[in-house]
């Protein structure tokens, strides 16, 4: 624990964590920030539209692809019997 001290009183507590206020404020955003053209409303919903087309299209694949398993799968027990 502490050491006792001459004066009865409590230690003073020591850190080494960080003090927020010692930070420089330009460090609350990335140095490197990289300038995005200004997109119109049409471009932006443009763009938003393409990332979701392939969001979908991955998620299609992935479920013809089961269905192509689950289709020969079932062939196979059909063909056991």
């Amino acid at each position: 624990m502490f050491p006792p001290s001459q004066s009865g009183a409590r230690p003073e507590f020591k850190t080494d964590a960080l003090r927020p206020s010692a930070l420089p404020s330009a460090a609350i955003r990335p140095r490197n920030e990289v300038q995005q053209p200004e997109l119109t409303s049409e471009q932006y919903l443009n763009q938003v539209y393409e990332e979701w087309n392939k969001k979908v299209d991955v998620e299609v694949e992935t479920l013809v692809d089961g269905m192509v398993d689950l289709v020969s799968i079932a062939a196979v027990s059909k063909a056991a019997e």
